[in-house]
């Protein structure tokens, strides 16, 4: 009897270890999840070599790491800069980047896009931008992007400068024109490279300049704009890795603009 009852023991252990098991699977196996964005790494420049750039901020600037002329300064625009977001900046990606004028003088920039889970997309919110002080003081400004909204998964994995010399008497290089290289997104977070590009140009942009793409598994977070003398001259990406991530509980929250 003693022996029965040991042996029920045992069985009646065994049964309410395998179904704490598999209420526990069963639980993670219901955790929704989205994509996002982790730590920035290093860029790559057209040679495919890898560069230690902006993912530290010890920034060594050679071919490799500006796509145009090296400033005098930088601005850095990434997701979130000057505007508000109703999610975490990591769920977005960046689809377009808008460069503005002021007399011919580029010095402004906003970057455009929207969720990475492709459940939410496509979108070409604005997600950030900064300005330089020859744009703050004026209202009219023309305005030219490149952009992968309207190609569904679509976001920017690298950047290429067009440039102009400026004046006879100057070797002021400006930036005229910007060519942008895609990534496609999955539902998994898997990155897939594509090759078709877009672009803008403008008049004078004479000269294309060395590409900055992201590495293999990244996407374009944001870009630091150089400048001299109060304009554009050059610009260089900031990249982030890309992976699925638990999805927070309400995702995605919207506010007046959408997502």
């Amino acid at each position: 009897m003693s022996k029965r009852n040991g042996w029920s023991k045992v069985q009646a252990s065994v049964f309410l270890s395998i179904l704490i098991v598999t209420v526990c699977l069963s639980a993670l196996n219901g955790l929704a999840s989205t994509i996002g964005t982790t730590d920035a790494v290093a860029v790559k420049g057209s040679s495919g070599s890898s560069t230690s750039g902006n993912s530290a901020g010890n920034r060594v600037f050679n071919d490799e790491l500006v796509s145009g002329k090296v400033g005098r300064n930088t601005l850095k625009v990434e997701i979130g800069t000057g505007v508000n977001l109703p999610n975490k900046l990591e769920f977005y990606g960046i689809t377009a980047i808008g460069i503005q004028e002021v007399n011919n003088r580029p010095c402004k920039v906003q970057l455009f896009g929207g969720l990475l889970d492709n459940r939410y997309g496509p979108s070409d919110r604005k997600l950030g931008e900064a300005e330089l002080e020859r744009c703050s003081s004026s209202v009219f400004l023309d305005y030219k992007s490149a952009s992968f909204a309207e190609r569904r998964n679509r976001f920017i994995r690298g950047v290429k400068a067009c440039t102009e010399t400026g004046t006879l008497t100057s070797n002021l290089i400006e930036l005229k024109g910007l060519r942008i290289f895609p990534a496609e997104v999955k539902s998994t977070g898997e990155v897939v490279i594509r090759k078709r590009t877009t672009q803008f140009t403008r008049a004078n942009c004479r000269t294309w300049d060395v590409k900055l793409l992201c590495g293999t598994s990244q996407i374009l977070v944001g870009v630091i704009m150089h400048e001299t003398d109060d304009q554009f001259v050059g610009i260089e990406p900031v990249c982030k890795n890309v992976k699925a991530m638990p999805e927070p509980p309400g995702f995605p929250f919207k506010d007046s603009i959408g997502h």
